[in-house]
């Protein structure tokens, strides 16, 4: 019995575990998804909802980085209005 080069060269893909992960945010909410960690459930302590810099609708992140842009160390250094 003889078997082809061809047939040896396939790769044999292994599929992953799946499993249902559930997430607890900072103020209670939560959610589910799949994923392939195989812990059932993270709390987290810092997310969007406690922290303005993860939270892009407070604009504080965008007031920050603005202060400190290159530009404006730039006319800082040298009194461009």
């Amino acid at each position: 019995m003889r078997v082809s080069l061809c047939r040896l060269a396939v790769k044999r893909v292994s599929v992953p575990m799946i499993f249902r992960q559930s997430v607890v945010l900072a103020n209670g909410a939560s959610f589910t998804f799949n994923s392939t960690f195989p812990r059932g459930s993270i709390a987290s302590t810092k997310d969007v909802t406690n922290q303005p810099l993860y939270n892009p609708r407070t604009g504080l992140a965008k007031a920050i980085y603005a202060e400190e842009s290159r530009v404006n160390r730039f006319k800082r250094r040298y009194q461009m209005k």
